[in-house]
């Protein structure tokens, strides 16, 4: 029988089978006459603002502030959970959002992408970036990444609290050959989830993370 649990499937789609722009989202980049007229410090002001209210969505569902844009938890069988705001690199005032996984009873130099995907993904987009031009746009944009993680990423994580559909995701996609210098060793060191105190220990002090994700 496949455990993989139907979150993992789960995907946003319009009535008619065609996926829906979220509000605030964007599927092109600003153009060169939209940059010419854009106001960087309102942009910037709308964002700080937003963010703020998002901190504390993420909050309370569990996950704690990690640097700058970042939020992580720790899921039942010691997977870290990770969520990522990245700015667009050509200060174009928007954003995407990264969400993976990776095993802390595993050492690790710095966080891994190896098991995730962008928030688009789940929206059933290609390339999506969240518009904070202003306050409205802001808001609108914020509210539609709010309400993807809760409907379709949080249940895509939560789906791993299961060794077994975890083994399943990970031994599928070494069979694809994804990411195997990832994902095998992982597969390799499932059983170990529980035993690895001293290595998730050390994870935790070499990547920065808040020592309290332990705690609840």
């Amino acid at each position: 029988m496949n455990k993989k649990s139907n979150a993992a499937e789960s995907k946003c789609e319009s009535v008619k089978g065609k996926p829906d722009v979220p509000p605030g989202a964007r599927v092109y980049m600003r153009s060169d006459e939209e940059m010419a007229v854009l106001d960087k410090k309102a942009a910037d002001a709308a964002f700080k603002k937003q963010k703020k209210e998002f901190d504390r969505f993420m909050d309370s569902k569990g996950f704690y502030k990690y640097k700058t844009h970042a939020y992580v938890r720790v899921n039942r069988v010691n997977v870290l959970n990770y969520i990522n705001l990245q700015k667009e690199q050509y200060d174009s005032k928007t954003f995407t959002v990264n969400i993976s996984m990776m095993p802390l009873y595993i050492p690790h130099d710095y966080i891994v992408f190896g098991l995730g995907r962008r928030i688009s993904y789940f929206l059933n987009m290609g390339n999506l970036w969240f518009d904070f031009a202003d306050e409205e746009t802001a808001e609108k944009s914020f509210n539609s990444v709010k309400s993807a993680i809760e409907q379709y990423v949080i249940p895509w994580f939560d789906q791993f609290n299961d060794n077994e559909v975890l083994r399943a995701e990970l031994s599928e996609r070494v069979v694809k050959g994804f990411m195997p210098r990832l994902d095998q060793p992982w597969l390799d060191a499932i059983d170990s989830y529980n035993s690895s105190d001293g290595i998730i220990k050390d994870n935790i002090k070499r990547l920065k993370l808040p020592v309290k994700i332990f705690n609840d």
